[in-house]
């Protein structure tokens, strides 16, 4: 009987996560776009060297950008358009350099010093 009290007592709600969970709080996005537009916009602070995250700045962050309009996908080529591509320029690179030691000039030939 105890047993079935201690499984039915709700764990509490936890108010601080580590930077990883909150990634996967909010989906898993790539570590570079987390850490460099998500995480300023949370609310987090260093405890010795590690970084907490609120909770509830998480959830604050999921609602302002649900309220926000969303955005509409343009269609690059409307129905009955004809399809659009960008024209491609020719190449005007110079090409690349040879690797490894350079050949020797070639000598020039009897014949055409003597005429």
């Amino acid at each position: 009987m105890i047993a079935d009290q201690i499984k039915a007592t709700p764990e509490p709600e936890r108010l601080l996560v580590r930077p990883r969970e909150a990634r996967e709080m909010l989906g898993n996005p790539s570590v570079s776009f987390f850490w460099g537009r998500i995480l300023p916009e949370l609310h987090s602070f260093l405890h010795g060297k590690a970084r907490w995250v609120e909770v509830q700045s998480i959830r604050d962050y999921v609602a302002r950008h649900l309220a926000e309009k969303p955005r509409r996908f343009t269609v690059p080529n409307p129905p009955g358009e004809p399809l659009r591509r960008p024209r491609r320029r020719p190449r005007i690179d110079p090409p690349a350099p040879r690797r490894g030691r350079p050949r020797k000039a070639a000598a020039p030939t009897e014949a055409a010093t003597v005429t």
